[in-house]
């Protein structure tokens, strides 16, 4: 059974991208936790797995300046968004792109630190604002206000079929 929050209908859960520890990328089935350098955590689980960390910012790229269905936040480990980030910045994106990914990323605070997978959370639909949906913004639950998708994109719109439900 999911969590309460997946009942609305505006959250799901991204397995990470992975690759084996020699960068082969691979079919990922399972939860697996991810610690600060990248790997996986528990070597007793078998050979040790990368973070994907240019595949994961590709989901990451395309959810953050969706237009389709604003991303409210994405919640995933810290030392995994830094990786994101640096790694935004090593090749070249937009500083307003990664400040908007910035804003969207978080560790959360109340429930596990989702080393293992992606939850993402969209914005009440406005038709449902007025049948009771609230953002958790609305409660202070997230920490920044969102911010608005930079105008130009350039090549973000041949990514946009990767957000989640399209």
């Amino acid at each position: 059974e999911h969590p309460r929050s997946h009942q609305t209908g505006r959250d799901v859960d991204l397995l990470y991208f992975m690759r084996t520890a020699r960068g082969e990328a691979f079919e990922n089935t399972a939860m697996r936790h991810v610690g600060d350098d990248g790997y996986t955590a528990d070597p007793t689980d078998g050979p040790r797995e990368r973070f994907d960390v240019a595949r994961n910012w590709q989901v990451v790229r395309a959810l953050a300046s969706a237009r389709e269905a604003e991303v409210e936040v994405v919640f995933l480990y810290e030392p995994l968004i830094v990786r994101l980030l640096e790694h935004a910045r090593a090749i070249g994106e937009p500083e307003a792109l990664v400040a908007l990914a910035r804003a969207r990323l978080r560790q959360p605070t109340d429930s596990a630190k989702h080393d293992d997978h992606m939850h993402v959370r969209i914005t009440c639909p406005r038709g449902d604002r007025a049948v009771g949906c609230v953002d958790a913004r609305a409660h202070d639950e997230l920490a920044a206000p969102l911010a608005s998708p930079p105008g130009d994109l350039g090549p973000l719109a041949a990514i946009a079929p990767l957000v989640v439900g399209r």
